[in-house]
């Protein structure tokens, strides 16, 4: 999952080159890379493990040093 991010991201900024083809993929992927996360955080959400809450805590906490948070991110 985090390795289909990051090659999405990495092409993100040659969206602009794409076909008509090509950024309806990128598009499509990038929802469902999307939709993948999503569905990862809900679980890491409803987990009683406690590494799992720490992932969350400390990730949340790095997205608000960047002003966003889980949550709006999950929501979006």
């Amino acid at each position: 999952m985090t390795t289909e991010l990051l090659q999405l991201s990495m092409l993100a900024g040659k969206f602009a080159e794409f076909d008509l083809t090509g950024k309806k993929m990128f598009v499509e992927k990038m929802g469902e890379a999307s939709e993948s996360c999503k569905i990862f955080m809900k679980r890491l959400e409803l987990s009683d493990d406690p590494a799992a809450r720490e992932y969350l805590r400390a990730t949340n906490a790095k997205m608000l040093e960047g002003g966003l948070s889980l949550q709006a991110m999950i929501q979006q």
